[in-house]
C-alpha cells in the first residue's frame, strides 16, 4: 500500500481519494487511481492507450512529467491521437498509423 501512496503523491493525487467509495469518484480520479497503482507494481514495460483521454489538463501534464521521468528504466508504449501530446512525450520512435 504504501508504495500506491507513493505513486499517487507523485502523481498529485490527494490521499484521500484512496479511501473514498469507488463509486463517488469521478471517472477522471478513478483512471488516475488505476494508473498510480498499476505503477505501483514497478513495471518493466506499460502499454498506455489514450491514458489522458478523461483527464484534466493538470492531471494530464502530471502522467506524462512521471512517465518521462521513468523513461530511462521502463519501455513505455503510449497511444495518443493527441499531436500535441506527442510533440511533449518527444518519443524515441514513432509509429503513424494514419487512416488516409
Amino acid at each position: 500500500f504504501e508504495q500506491v501512496v507513493q505513486v499517487c503523491r507523485e502523481l498529485g493525487i490527494p490521499n484521500r481519494l484512496l479511501y473514498e467509495q469507488w463509486s463517488t469518484l469521478s471517472g477522471g480520479e478513478q483512471q488516475r487511481i488505476i494508473e498510480a497503482l498499476g505503477m505501483s507494481f514497478r513495471p518493466s514495460v506499460v502499454l498506455l492507450d489514450e491514458p489522458t483521454a478523461s483527464l484534466d489538463p493538470v492531471s494530464m501534464l502530471q502522467l506524462e512529467n512521471f512517465m518521462l521521468a521513468r523513461r530511462k528504466e521502463l519501455i513505455i508504449f503510449w497511444i495518443t491521437h493527441d499531436e500535441e501530446q506527442g510533440k511533449r512525450l518527444k518519443p524515441d520512435q514513432v509509429l503513424d498509423f494514419n487512416a488516409n
